[in-house]
């Protein structure tokens, strides 16, 4: 591996750690969601002192989440429960991911191609990996755990290929190190598919393997048995014992209701497959239901083309990693299936199952380079027509797929800016949570008396947002204020509001507001309303132009400021740019000065 090919690689996965960063940064807020406040139950008892392994090893529906239970637990000890930086390690996990990828890829293609070319291809499935198609793992709750899980997955599979062609005993202790690391403290419930797709392929070594090597093929699919059935009989022992969620359908329910809903359940797979390559917010935007299924239906053919070549390749020699991840991504279709199939038609759209089903387009993005690189090597000498022609294929397949994360990395970065609002908008709910409504509850997306309870622990612990806030000094200016929702970047000297904006302001005794700023000229007319601690204390009725008002107020001390509105305008609506933000108007300047 020349030092030109290293270059190239770790360049790009610079670049793409830096953009995933700036995504985070621009989409998501230090706050707890959805699933989170079920962790914070055993969160509460490591504070109280009565803490047990129980409370760790304890089941989330068909889930144990071992592992990440821990880093959620040392991430409150050391670093109060941030959020954002669970979202940044999961840039680390993928980066060690990708150079694991990348070195087992590059070893797939050993003397075939022209090396130049095969460096550029490595970068393809990089991108996937840190592709904004599953945007929900890497700004919702849990994400990170999905990242560990799979890089586990990964090095377990490739020490299983390794064990297959080198059975030394390294290969194989590491292999059983990480396969027990899957199994029991990172797999999360998926450990079935990685069992599954272990023995599958292990079955078909076992039948093209050479006469001389069968008993020993047999005796390493006899372990991983073996194995797998010890290390799952720990893993479901009582699983649903004291779990985290009290109702459940029992596995034979949501297979029957399956079986009763059988045409609607394929149409939900090919509609899975086909968020793997068109993210669901594109597809939702640009598709139809049934534009969508055809183009699962597209992939889904891709998939069997895919498993052809591998086969008539014999890339099987030089590894299985492409197929292990192949049969690993379509499993996990079926797992996504019988777990969420009656949560309604296109809930297996969701970008959060993608960082799973992503393997299996690993795996196909892999067979077509090395079909690609096999074709340019057995015909350098001269290329005949129609292999010209299968060149092309593999290179139109190939820039389908990219097209289709493109296209939706894309969307996301547009949309990011609006989820940002969201979170934030979370995070001001939680300051404050007695005064807001259930609706407003809902916005956290999970059950009301979980949330209320969950914001108590994290308050009383000052844990997440609340050691944000108590931990920032907070100013008398819009400089140093802390800026909880409805504010824009910075553009030059001045930033924009939406339609309402909050931050907490420092206020001084005997101290008067004075705030200056500009109505765009899209408004006939404008009310300004200024809120202290949600007590209305002006309004002002503003006119176009640049706007320059003072008010004395007589509250004291950190204070939450709302700026309320009677309008808002999206310039891509009214035609002057094409900025989809909802604008509100032009914030110059905020302060609260004594006189």
């Amino acid at each position: 591996m020349n030092f030109t090919k290293l270059n190239i690689f770790y360049i790009f996965l610079f670049i793409q750690i830096v953009l995933y960063i700036l995504y985070i940064n621009n989409s998501t807020a230090n706050i707890i969601f959805q699933d989170q406040f079920d962790f914070l139950n055993f969160l509460g008892k490591y504070y109280n002192g009565d803490l047990t392994f129980q409370d760790l090893w304890r089941g989330h529906l068909e889930h144990r989440t071992l592992g990440y239970n821990i880093i959620f637990l040392l991430n409150a000890i050391f670093f109060h429960l941030n959020t954002t930086l669970e979202m940044y390690f999961g840039a680390f996990i993928l980066a060690i991911t990708s150079i694991i990828l990348f070195k087992n890829y590059s070893r797939s293609l050993h003397q075939l191609g022209n090396d130049k070319y095969k460096q550029f291809s490595s970068l393809f499935i990089i991108m996937l990996l840190f592709s904004l198609i599953q945007w929900e793992s890497i700004v919702f709750s849990l994400g990170i755990a999905e990242f560990i899980k799979n890089l586990f997955f990964i090095l377990t599979f490739v020490y299983l290929d390794l064990v297959i062609n080198f059975r030394t005993r390294k290969n194989i202790i590491v292999f059983i190190l990480f396969f027990i690391c899957s199994i029991l403290v990172f797999g999360g419930g998926y450990g079935p598919a990685l069992v599954l797709s272990m023995i599958i392929i292990l079955i078909i070594n076992l039948f093209i393997s050479k006469s001389v090597k069968f008993s020993k093929n047999l005796k390493l699919l006899l372990y991983v048995l073996f194995l797998s059935s010890v290390l799952f009989l720990i893993y479901f022992y009582h699983i649903y014992e004291d779990n985290m969620v009290a109702e459940h359908a029992s596995i034979s329910q949501k297979i029957s209701f399956i079986f009763h809903h059988f045409i609607n359940a394929i149409k939900y797979v090919l509609l899975s497959i086909s968020s793997s390559v068109v993210g669901v917010n594109v597809a939702d935007k640009y598709f139809s239901l049934n534009k969508n299924i055809i183009i699962g239906t597209l992939i889904a053919l891709l998939f069997v083309y895919s498993l052809i070549k591998f086969f008539k390749t014999k890339m099987y020699i030089k590894t299985w990693l492409p197929l292990l991840f192949f049969i690993y991504g379509f499993i996990t279709f079926g797992l996504i299936l019988v777990g969420r199939f009656d949560f309604g038609i296109t809930y297996g759209m969701s970008s959060r199952y993608v960082p799973n089903t992503q393997f299996a387009i690993i795996g196909i993005v892999w067979i077509l380079f090395y079909c690609l690189f096999l074709e340019i090597k057995v015909n350098a000498s001269e290329v005949k027509k129609y292999k010209k022609t299968k060149i092309i294929l593999y290179l139109l397949l190939i820039g389908v797929i990219f097209s289709g994360h493109l296209v939706t990395t894309i969307v996301e970065w547009k949309i990011s800016p609006y989820r940002k609002i969201n979170f934030e908008k979370l995070r001001t709910i939680a300051m404050d949570i007695d005064k807001y409504s259930s609706s407003d509850l809902n916005m956290f997306q999970y059950d009301e008396s979980m949330v209320r309870n969950g914001l108590k622990i994290l308050q009383k612990n000052n844990l997440s947002v609340y050691y944000d806030y108590k931990g920032q000094r907070i100013g008398s200016n819009l400089t140093s204020a802390n800026l909880i929702s409805g504010w824009y970047p910075i553009e030059g000297e001045f930033r924009w509001t939406s339609k309402e904006a909050i931050g907490y302001f420092n206020i001084e005794s005997e101290s008067n507001l004075h705030i200056q700023g500009n109505i765009p000229d899209v408004y006939s007319n404008l009310v300004l309303s200024i809120s202290i601690d949600d007590k209305i204390i002006m309004k002002s009725e503003l006119k176009n132009g640049d706007f320059d008002i003072s008010k004395k107020v007589e509250q004291i001390g950190i204070k939450k400021v709302t700026l309320s509105l009677s309008d808002s305008f999206i310039p891509k609506q009214t035609g002057n740019s094409k900025d989809e933000r909802e604008l509100g108007i032009i914030i110059k300047s905020i302060s609260f000065k004594r006189e």
